[in-house]
């Protein structure tokens, strides 16, 4: 069960980082919105690395080909789907798109199961898809319903790019767990920590060539707004700390369904401080959340 305890603080940590990012992106361009969160979060994941090895007395293992594959990929998928998602937000139908993003659960299963041959048993397709319908009502789903209807609906920009970046998400979760397993290490906590070490180095180097290249005055931008910045780092790396260990010990569809969890939080935060009602279709929402977590983790 460790990984379900991994998966809920996770779920609340990025929470909290997108709820930051969103603050910087109106201060900030996408891309180094999304630089912030490795560049501040590294040295942070380096010391993390540092404390499990010697925590648990570990030898480095042999990195092999596999295993810079499957970094070098995820690494690059993710940076792309973040990237994508932000700019959902500056498309008419930005809502279309966010929440098809919010489909990556069942994407995850489905491309873990066709490519990775990750066997998922009838209960575990019925929470998965359970818990995305769930997420779904609390999202914008009659939105999506409505555009649905209008004429070249899977030719929309905002949608083609919501599914697209759900899926960059899921192949990098499949990634992440392919990569950590590729080490073939009994720890499975210090084979986590090297693979998002790994990756948010290379993230780190990647997304900031590309602002050097593309929009330097913006680096500059990340460094005077070091506080939020800061606080994303924090959050985005102890939450893939999470993330990570959780995809390592457990297949990383249910991970994403667990994890959608998250959802409810948010809920329940606008209900305490903002003294908001739910909505009938909100309340079916998180009952489906629940009942899909629940099958996972008791039938599953």
């Amino acid at each position: 069960m460790t990984w379900v305890y991994l998966t809920l603080m996770a779920a609340v940590l990025q929470a909290m980082r997108v709820a930051a990012q969103k603050h910087l992106s109106q201060m900030l361009s996408p891309g180094a919105v999304t630089w912030v969160r490795y560049v501040y979060g590294l040295p942070f994941a380096l010391g993390y690395l540092l404390l499990i090895k010697y925590f648990f007395a570990e030898p480095w293992p042999s990195f092999n080909a596999r295993f810079w594959v499957y970094v070098v990929f995820g690494g690059v998928t993710q940076i792309v789907a973040t990237g994508l998602m932000i700019h959902l937000f500056s498309l008419r139908n930005f809502a279309v798109g966010t929440t098809l993003v919010k489909t990556e659960a069942i994407q995850v299963a489905l491309i873990g199961a066709l490519f990775f041959h990750q066997s998922i048993s009838h209960a575990g397709w019925f929470g998965v898809v359970v818990s995305v319908i769930g997420v779904l009502l609390l999202s914008n789903i009659r939105v999506v319903f409505n555009v649905s209807r209008e004429p070249g609906f899977f030719f929309n920009t905002s949608a083609l790019i919501g599914l697209l970046s759900g899926c960059l998400f899921a192949l990098t979760s499949l990634s992440v767990r392919e990569a950590s397993l590729a080490l073939a290490h009994n720890n499975l906590f210090f084979t986590a920590s090297l693979t998002l070490t790994s990756m948010i180095i290379l993230q780190t180097v990647i997304n900031g060539v590309y602002l050097l290249c593309r929009e330097p005055q913006q680096i500059h931008l990340t460094f005077k707004h070091w506080r939020p910045a800061l606080f994303v780092g924090i959050t985005s790396l102890f939450g893939s700390v999470g993330w990570f260990t959780a995809m390592t010990l457990q297949f990383p569809a249910f991970v994403k369904a667990l994890g959608q969890i998250e959802f409810i939080f948010a809920v329940l935060i606008s209900i305490s401080f903002f003294k908001e009602v739910p909505k009938p279709i909100e309340v079916v929402g998180m009952v489906l959340i629940i009942m899909g977590v629940i099958v996972l983790l008791i039938l599953a």
